[in-house]
């Protein structure tokens, strides 16, 4: 059997809006355009389905198709394969994560909240991550600011499919 290609038989048709998800419009009778589809895109790096529009992501021997939210964490920490586990965040050892220290400048005394300087050491900096990284003066991880120098892709899994509109 033929499938008609109008509106209700699009997979864009949202049913409790009775209309289209990517133009927004109503739906009109017997109405098709230029954007009617059978199937809805798969993200090739979280494998949601999504409502397009698509966006594709270059890679070696050709391109992936990618959801806007992979899309806006291409370069950073989400997509980043050395950020899966979070020693940091994630190890049971007994060291507590954040510690309070007090500043005193002059007559001023300010106390703030700081990663534990103990945990880092037994976590990030035994663990060799990637995303530590110190200085002569400081000391941070990069995953507060998203991304660093060592940002590495994920490694994804392709599957090609052929779909026929």
């Amino acid at each position: 059997m033929i499938m008609e290609k109008i509106c209700q038989t699009c997979a864009m048709y949202v049913q409790e809006q009775h209309g289209c998800a990517r133009t927004q419009t109503i739906e009109v009778p017997n109405h098709t355009c230029g954007h009617w589809t059978n199937q809805l895109p798969t993200c090739a790096i979280c494998g949601q389905v999504f409502v397009p529009p698509v966006n594709y992501m270059l890679i070696e021997d050709g391109y992936i198709t990618i959801c806007p939210s992979c899309l806006k964490q291409s370069g950073t920490c989400g997509l980043c394969k050395g950020s899966a586990r979070c020693e940091f965040k994630e190890n049971p050892i007994a060291i507590p994560p954040m510690i309070q220290k007090t500043v005193r400048q002059g007559s001023q005394v300010i106390t703030g909240t700081i990663p534990n300087p103990d945990r880092i050491a037994a976590t990030c900096v035994a663990s060799g991550c990637k995303c530590y990284h110190k200085d002569e003066e400081h000391e941070w991880c990069c995953r507060q600011f998203g991304c660093c120098g060592n940002y590495e892709m994920k490694d994804i899994k392709i599957e090609r499919n052929e779909t026929n509109d």
